[in-house]
């Protein structure tokens, strides 16, 4: 249990240093990151969320709309549980808020879940895992792009910003229309040709890479904090959120296979994507990046207990 476990956290940490050292030792300029922020985003992203759909077997669709389901209902109650928490609690604004929601609610399966739950469940369960990186990016992503944007356009002195517009303007982002486009690739008898697909592999394979150095590029232009707020953030992702998981997917009914993957993947540390996209709008709350870090060393427990509890699920 603990070599997976160590399997799927070392690759994180090492990603995690080099871009660290890599900004404080002044290769790489924190304010001037915006290139791989776009490649990460824009390019590598989207091919990754793509591919990962386009190839599920059709065979497990009847199974995986259920686990869709469970996930999306888990990831929005979390995401507005930390919201209001943010905003009310922590007098944080939208736009940090949004950036603290997202880095909670949304886990990190790219990098983590996949492996991890292909080690601990077998190859089968990956599709579970790539269903939970599409939800991830049609739901509570386009949100927090919504309130960024809707908070940058208000800064910037417009008024009357409309909400439709600016949601549609989320919507057309590549991470968001990518997993979709996957999804409707799954219903037609046309396949992409292998070059094709080839290449979107190879975009799709960087996005592990870029969005674990340009986190610690982040990281390292803050101070790690350790107070309530970042402890409670840590308890709502590593304890409350796979209860919440666990409560969704059990009033759903699902099978118990079923139910042990959707509780894994949300017992996962926390994703890349709120402090990714908080930088390109100037929202990198620090209780995000720590609680981010806080999350992944206190996972080597929580997540032992879980998958020792989840084993004893009949």
């Amino acid at each position: 249990m603990l070599g997976p476990l160590a399997n799927a956290l070392a690759p994180i940490f090492i990603g995690l240093i080099a871009g660290y050292l890599a900004s404080r030792r002044k290769i790489v300029d924190p304010a001037n990151v915006g290139p791989l922020v776009t490649f990460t985003m824009s390019f590598a992203l989207p091919c990754s969320l793509f591919t990962s759909i386009e190839q599920t077997p059709p065979s497990m669709l009847p199974q995986l709309k259920w686990i869709a389901l469970a996930l999306a209902v888990t990831y929005i109650m979390t995401y507005a549980i930390v919201y209001a928490l943010s905003l009310r609690a922590l007098r944080n604004s939208a736009g940090d808020s949004a950036v603290l929601a997202l880095t909670i609610a949304f886990p990190n399966v790219a990098a983590f879940g996949l492996p991890l739950l292909s080690a601990i469940y077998g190859p089968s369960a990956a599709d579970s895992a790539a269903i939970a990186l599409a939800v991830g990016a049609v739901t509570v992503s386009p949100m927090t792009l919504t309130l960024l944007q809707m908070e940058h356009d208000h800064r910037d002195g417009q008024q009357n910003v409309k909400l439709i517009s600016v949601w549609w303007h989320a919507c057309t982002k590549p991470v968001v229309w990518a997993p979709l486009l996957g999804v409707v690739a799954l219903f037609l008898p046309w396949h992409p040709p292998f070059l094709l697909e080839r290449a979107l592999g190879i975009f799709g394979d960087a996005t592990a890479a870029s969005t674990l150095f340009l986190t610690g590029i982040v990281v390292s232009s803050q101070t790690l904090r350790f107070d309530l707020g970042v402890i409670a953030a840590a308890c709502i992702k590593n304890l409350l959120q796979p209860v919440i998981a666990l409560g969704v997917a059990l009033l759903f009914q699902l099978p118990a296979a079923s139910v042990r993957e959707v509780v894994l993947v949300c017992a996962v540390p926390c994703g890349f994507f709120g402090l990714i996209f908080g930088k390109s709008f100037s929202a990198t709350p620090e209780t995000a990046s720590s609680s981010l870090i806080v999350t992944y060393v206190s996972s080597v427990f929580t997540m032992a207990i879980t998958i020792v509890l989840l084993g004893k699920l009949a």
